[in-house]
């Protein structure tokens, strides 16, 4: 399994990784009213791209998108190259694997915890409130990332009820999942790029990574253009 986050910061303008996408997507990401916005999606594209590229060592115009029945997208030219893409905040993040997964990136902001009354099981609720009032954020935000890698792995957006499956959450790699009437097989890993973000990948097979590795918007554009090959070291 490959684990890549890159920054979305300002020392890079938008013209760079523009012509490497087509042109509807070039018109997708126009229509966006917010510049970080289309930034991190333009970004989050141009990564999957440059991965493609250094691994099957095939030209950016050869690189074609879908999506499946429920959105999902996926490499049409390379039906089994597995990825997924999250962005939040500061960072987009992508996973590639054998096979399917879903990984997923969030700001940690302020926000009200009854939301979680909302959207997860009653005893994940209790988890949080159980602690201390300065891990209670940091808790929301394991669970809330670890629920959407697994939606966006299985990839049926959201027919699967947020509170249909549950964690229990022991450490960053000690994660446990239960869910009615049905049984996965994933497993899951989590990640603090800053302490400001909560990363989670959930997979079907693969080693995770120690660490993510940090690319530069740099090294992805001499990929695209075939000048170099991505080192994820």
């Amino acid at each position: 399994m490959q684990l890549v986050i890159v920054p979305v910061d300002g020392s890079w303008d938008m013209e760079e990784l523009l012509p490497y996408i087509s042109e509807e997507r070039k018109s997708s990401i126009a229509r966006f009213r917010q510049e970080i916005d289309a930034k991190r999606t333009l970004l989050s594209e141009c990564i999957v791209r440059a991965l493609i590229i250094s691994q099957y060592g095939c030209s950016n115009e050869h690189i074609r998108f879908e999506r499946h029945t429920h959105g999902k997208p996926y490499a049409a030219s390379h039906p089994d190259y597995h990825y997924n893409v999250s962005h939040s905040g500061d960072w987009v993040a992508c996973a590639v694997a054998d096979l399917p997964l879903g990984v997923d990136i969030e700001q940690i902001r302020p926000i009200e915890l009854s939301i979680a009354e909302r959207f997860f099981a009653a005893s994940e609720t209790e988890a949080i409130l159980s602690l201390r009032e300065a891990e209670r954020l940091p808790m929301f935000y394991k669970i809330w990332t670890l629920k959407e890698s697994f939606v966006k792995a299985e990839g049926t957006g959201l027919t699967v009820p947020l509170d249909s499956f549950t964690f229990t959450v022991g450490g960053m790699d000690d994660i446990q999942m239960a869910a009615r009437n049905q049984e996965y097989r994933y497993r899951f890993r989590m990640y603090a790029p800053d302490p400001e973000h909560m990363l989670a990948v959930c997979a079907s097979g693969g080693e995770f990574p120690d660490q993510p590795c940090k690319l530069s918007v740099s090294a992805i554009t001499e990929a695209l253009c075939g000048r170099d090959v991505l080192t994820l070291a």
